[in-house]
């Protein structure tokens, strides 16, 4: 069951039934009521092919399924946990494939961990209209045990995952990977968000690409603090192959749609473990403060005065930049 077929989810979705997977989806709204009436569609370098998928609204009316790929956005992890956790098989395996690192944590407040495998994925998506989701480009997704390690269920778990075709490898530490992914989702998914661009033009722009690489050393350190172990070595190779890029992150695509954003999970991440590591992050903390501000959701449900005014209170305004 792919929980949150969105165009990460749909994507994958799309691609294990074409590999003769047996999946369901959930989804809400015209998103789902389209993938009911017409199929998943997916598109890709003008090549467009469509599915049928069992789609529904609600972990409880499918059948609990084997294993459980969760890829909501962040701020939705609580409630997809909490569905999941009312329905599934105690043999039902739960694997993360979502922005963020601490997504696991979350999902082990109300499942048992011991069912729950970590997962990074680098892939540009988009749903660019109710049921038909754009695969712009990349693929490759990581999957690995919360304890450093390998195990026969992660290989299992690759196995099934590789009849999609996308490029997937089992890591001995997935904790590592995500952090990887970090490093560029924290300034890149934040900045093209603000500004509206793509992180080709922020690399080509002197002073956007100044920013992008202090928001990439402040991951570094806090990192390092909490002994990942990210450098030099694994930033010049991002920003290389970002240097042309016109794809558009996920958080652009959300903010534009008018939807809630992700920062708490990166931007904020690093904060707070910044903070709790004594590790400064003005970058990331201004970062996080614009997103707040900027936020579509949070604008609406509180006001903009009102949303600064509570960042103030939780000393989440930036000290400097």
């Amino acid at each position: 069951m792919i929980y949150g077929a969105g165009a990460v989810g749909g994507l994958l979705a799309h691609r294990l039934v074409l590999g003769g997977a047996e999946v369901s989806v959930i989804a809400r709204g015209a998103h789902l009521d389209a993938i009911r009436d017409r199929g998943l569609t997916v598109m890709r370098r003008g090549e467009r092919s469509t599915v049928r998928v069992e789609a529904a609204g609600s972990f409880l009316d499918l059948m609990p399924p084997d294993l459980v790929i969760v890829t909501v956005q962040s701020q939705h992890t609580e409630v997809a946990a909490d569905q999941v956790r009312r329905s599934m098989l105690p043999s039902t395996w739960v694997l993360s494939l979502q922005n963020g690192v601490d997504n696991e944590e979350k999902l082990a407040q109300r499942i048992p961990k011991e069912l729950i495998i970590g997962g990074s994925v680098v892939v540009s998506t988009e749903v660019v209209e109710p049921g038909v989701i754009v695969h712009r480009s990349g693929g490759r997704i990581k999957v690995g045990e919360l304890v450093p390690g390998a195990s026969a269920r992660v290989q299992r778990i690759v196995e099934v995952l590789r009849t999609s075709g996308l490029h997937v490898d089992a890591v001995p530490n997935i904790l590592a990977a995500k952090w990887a992914k970090l490093l560029w989702n924290a300034p890149f998914n934040a900045l093209t968000a603000l500004t509206r661009s793509t992180p080709g033009e922020l690399l080509a722009d002197p002073w956007t690409s100044k920013v992008v690489r202090g928001c990439m050393d402040e991951v570094v350190a806090v990192g390092a603090a909490k002994g990942i172990t990210l450098g030099a070595e694994q930033i010049e190779p991002v920003l290389q192959t970002l240097a042309d890029s016109d794809d558009r992150t996920s958080m652009l695509v959300a903010i534009e749609a008018g939807k809630s954003l992700e920062h708490e999970a990166l931007n904020g991440y690093v904060v707070r473990q910044g903070e709790a590591l004594g590790v400064p992050t003005p970058i990331n903390r201004t970062l996080h403060a614009l997103l707040q501000f900027a936020d579509p959701a949070a604008s609406v449900e509180l006001g903009r005065s009102e949303l600064l005014a509570g960042a103030e209170v939780r000393g989440d305004l930036p000290h400097s930049a």
